[in-house]
């Protein structure tokens, strides 16, 4: 039996001014479209929930195993920052390393919900601030900093993939675009505008609903 592997990665997503993060919202809303009992046409459903982080599903002689990693150690950006913060920068890390290592693994399906940083890349550590305490713009789009940006990384990695949906403001135009071209057997989706959290899990079903 064939399995088919489905990955999510949420990054730190933050909405500031707030304190309070939405990686546990947008993960419960993700859990509860997929085990939602199947009613009518919904191709979306009927998931068998194994944890938090794991479900699954056998659909036609293929098993479809979905796996939800979430970027953020708590739900509040200020512990994350303070007395949690050598747990996140293991978590931060941990997710990165893992979401690098699905697009080089042939055949997976890769989605990405959270912030695109201006056009720096998905982004799972807590966002450099300025004074004021909104997200540094200006560091974002430095030409040393974008060095260190997805498009940049992309040139020293080999993507096999079978998807890469980047469901982050502008992601189409910002990144996809850029690095598609290079590689041709990946399934690259992304989106053309500014996106809620709320948003981004909508387009994020619509899209995943392509494989069954």
């Amino acid at each position: 039996m064939s399995v088919i592997s489905i990955l999510i990665f949420l990054g730190y997503v933050d909405q500031r001014p707030a304190l309070q993060l939405v990686n546990q919202s947008m993960q419960q809303k993700i859990i509860a479209s997929f085990v939602r009992p199947c009613q009518g046409d919904q191709i979306i459903c009927g998931f068998h929930l194994i944890d938090q982080n794991h479900l699954e599903k056998k659909i036609q002689g293929a098993i479809y195993q979905i796996t939800l990693q979430s970027a953020s150690f708590s739900q509040r950006d200020d512990l994350n920052r303070g007395m949690y913060l050598a747990q996140q920068r293991t978590r931060s890390q941990m997710i990165k390393s893992n979401f690098w290592q699905a697009l080089q693994a042939p055949g997976v399906h890769v989605y990405y919900l959270g912030h695109s940083r201006f056009g720096w890349g998905p982004d799972f550590d807590p966002p450099i601030l300025t004074e004021s305490k909104g997200v540094h713009r200006a560091f974002y789009l430095s030409s040393e900093q974008m060095k260190s940006g997805f498009r940049s990384k992309t040139e020293q990695v080999n993507i096999r993939a079978s998807t890469l949906g980047l469901f982050s403001c502008d992601s189409g135009d910002l990144i996809l675009e850029s690095i598609a071209p290079r590689f041709p057997q990946t399934r690259f989706v992304g989106t053309s505008k500014p996106l809620l959290p709320d948003e981004a899990v909508k387009k994020f079903l619509e899209s995943v609903a392509s494989h069954f």
